[in-house]
């Protein structure tokens, strides 16, 4: 696998998404029909081109990830959070998303404890930590829209979807 380039950033989570996908540059860049070189320049905003949102959205729906809207979600002071088909939850799919939100608050309190054993946080555990909390806001996030779709009264009947 590639190097991981900052996935905080719309230009990392491009490189990130165009160099995990099988087949790399050369595979995305027939995808979008583009020469390679080309979308090189882009996505390592060489010769005064960058990766425009279109093109980086087409390249998160090929990749069936959400990498680019992750990083403007964090740059805007957010997070994203990928909301289910309500047609296709089932109440196992809300205690599975508690358990991966616990999972991931409890990694969030590891990184912590590990990056503050020095007394310092530098930039890399900081990214890291973001990263951590953004992952646990999202899923619980996740979990309560479960919750309330799966759980929520009809307005019409009164009745609950459960």
């Amino acid at each position: 696998m590639a190097r991981e380039h900052n996935p905080l950033t719309t230009q990392g989570a491009v490189l990130n998404m165009v160099n995990d996908y099988q087949g790399g540059r050369d595979a995305i860049a027939n995808l979008l029909g583009v020469d390679s070189t080309h979308l090189k320049n882009q996505v390592y905003q060489q010769k005064g081109m960058s990766v425009p949102t279109e093109r980086a959205l087409l390249i998160q729906e090929f990749t069936g990830r959400t990498d680019f809207a992750e990083a403007v979600a964090h740059q805007s002071g957010g997070v994203f959070v990928k909301m289910p088909e309500h047609d296709n939850l089932v109440r196992a799919d809300i205690h599975e998303t508690f358990t991966e939100t616990t999972k991931n608050i409890g990694l969030l309190i590891q990184e912590f404890l590990e990056a503050i054993k020095d007394g310092e946080l530098d930039e890399i555990e900081h990214r890291r930590l973001e990263a951590r909390k953004d992952k646990a806001c999202s899923n619980l996030a996740l979990a309560i829209h479960m919750i309330v779709e799966v759980y929520k009264r009809k307005q019409s009947t009164g009745e609950s979807h459960g």
